[in-house]
């Protein structure tokens, strides 16, 4: 006798060929009924509370249905891998019908159906109309696993005027709090509907970096940001710890860098230099350069040069950019003008009156202390946000589609936290997992180094460090892109 489960959640049994489900449960057995009751067989089983020892008593008026028996196994092992993996649906249904006798295999329902089933299975709680609907019972805030442990870290509950709900162990707020430099970014295209994005917080664990924070945001507001990092500045209060956060890399998104510098105190607040040169490639092709930008190799050398400036000294970046101006093509006059107002010296103000004249220039809205990486380069620190730009693109590939419903995405999370705490064990017990970087990639970075402790040195001095950079920019820009797609 076989036990599975039936279609509406109760329990099936399988015994010589017939199928029953239970009607009944009493102090000491369960009575069962043939599946084709509806259509008058009135074939039943008696079973013990442990679904032993069966006797039939009524007979069937049908045959036996052994090719209905294995399609219901069948179905019962497609939802149970449903619910307890990744794999696809097209894995999942090849997986189980090869193995199915030839009869089986024949009276299968269509893989449309059967698809359906699987997805079905995925959904889980029925996603909420709004947030004030949105409410998680205890099993749900805790980690996946034989020792399960908190995981909701803060929820400002349905009634909040923008609603947070973060997640993070204290393990990995301990190993937040004991990091100096962490990298933050927010998903757009991996958030549940009812939320504008997934916002994360990575950490270095040795060669690798691991996600200590999962947040589903309303909206990008500062005030937003605070709350959240107030939340677990809190969180790592209570467990004695205070964090040294020396370097926060970013998106250049202001709101985000305000509240942690508000929170976070004091650290640098560090743009990620790739979204750097996106800036200024995307201000190329809005002026309309950019077919002249790949075709005029001299033009790509003079935005590289300008993109270069993160290479330079902080102290030198604004005579850098005096050089670049001065040697700039003629149709490069625009794109200066943005990267000055933006990047530099800040916009340039008038007023005027009856007695004054006066001009003068507002701060640059993201100055070069925000996005120099010369010291960062010589050092061997990261550069770019690309520690949350390759998660977000394999949490992407491990739920399978854009916004997932809150509850796929937190069970999701969830199994991101089962892969972290191996990290952390590894780490722990001096095995610590390692990062794969391509060759081409190595030598790149070590070109960038070589061109930094030139100029540092002497060996070169700033208008030959500027050339040579330009030629290194166009190709990082290009492995940039491939590292965010490992």
């Amino acid at each position: 006798m076989e036990v599975i489960a039936s279609n509406k959640g109760g329990m099936k049994v399988i015994y010589e060929g017939h199928m029953y489900t239970k009607v009944f449960e009493g102090k000491v057995s369960i009575l069962w009924k043939c599946v084709r009751r509806t259509r008058g067989c009135k074939g039943t089983l008696k079973t013990d509370l442990n679904r032993a020892q069966p006797n039939t008593a009524n007979p069937h008026n049908h045959d036996v249905d052994l090719v209905g028996a294995e399609i219901a196994k069948a179905r019962q092992q497609m939802k149970a891998r449903a619910s307890t993996t990744n794999d696809t649906p097209k894995q999942i249904y090849t997986d189980t019908v090869r193995n199915l006798p030839r009869e089986a295999q024949g009276s299968l329902p269509s893989r449309t159906v059967i698809r359906r089933t699987i997805l079905n299975q995925r959904r889980g709680p029925l996603e909420p109309a709004t947030l004030a609907e949105l409410n998680m019972n205890p099993e749900q805030t805790m980690t996946d696993g034989p020792n399960p442990t908190q995981f909701l870290l803060y929820d400002n509950g349905p009634q909040a005027r923008s609603r947070i709900i973060a997640f993070a162990t204290e393990e990995c707020l301990t190993h937040f709090a004991n990091a100096q430099l962490c990298f933050m970014d927010g998903n757009f295209a991996m958030s549940p509907k009812l939320f504008k994005q997934l916002y994360i917080i990575r950490v270095p664990l040795g060669e690798v970096e691991i996600t200590v924070l999962y947040a589903f945001l309303q909206n990008k507001s500062r005030e937003t940001y605070q709350e959240l990092f107030q939340a677990v500045l809190d969180k790592i209060a209570e467990l004695g710890l205070q964090p040294m956060l020396a370097t926060i890399i970013t998106d250049f998104e202001i709101a985000a860098m305000r509240a942690a510098e508000a929170v976070f105190t004091p650290h640098r607040n560090q743009g990620c230099f790739y979204h750097l040169t996106q800036s200024t490639w995307r201000r190329v092709q809005e002026l309309g350069l950019g077919e002249h930008y790949r075709e005029d190799a001299d033009f790509r050398h003079f935005v590289g040069m300008l993109d270069g400036l993160a290479f330079l000294p902080e102290g030198d970046v604004v005579r850098g950019f005096e050089y670049v101006n001065a040697v700039a093509p003629p149709e490069g006059n625009a794109l200066l003008q943005y990267f000055e107002r933006t990047y530099i010296r800040g916009p340039e103000q008038q007023r005027q009156g009856q007695q004054f004249n006066m001009r003068y220039r507002l701060p640059a809205i993201f100055p070069p202390h925000v996005w120099n990486v010369h010291q960062a380069t010589i050092d061997g620190n990261p550069r770019t946000n690309n520690a949350c730009e390759s998660w977000n693109f394999g949490f992407l590939k491990q739920v399978g589609h854009y916004h997932p419903t809150f509850w796929k995405a937190v069970k999701n999370l969830k199994a991101e936290q089962a892969a972290v705490e191996v990290a952390i064990s590894q780490f722990m017990m001096g095995n610590p997992p390692r990062k794969e970087t391509k060759r081409v990639y190595r030598d790149l970075q070590q070109r960038l180094r070589n061109l930094c402790m030139d100029l540092r040195d002497g060996r070169r001095d700033m208008v030959q460090f500027l050339h040579a950079i330009s030629h290194n920019i166009r190709p990082l820009r290009i492995l940039n892109v491939e590292a965010d797609e490992d």
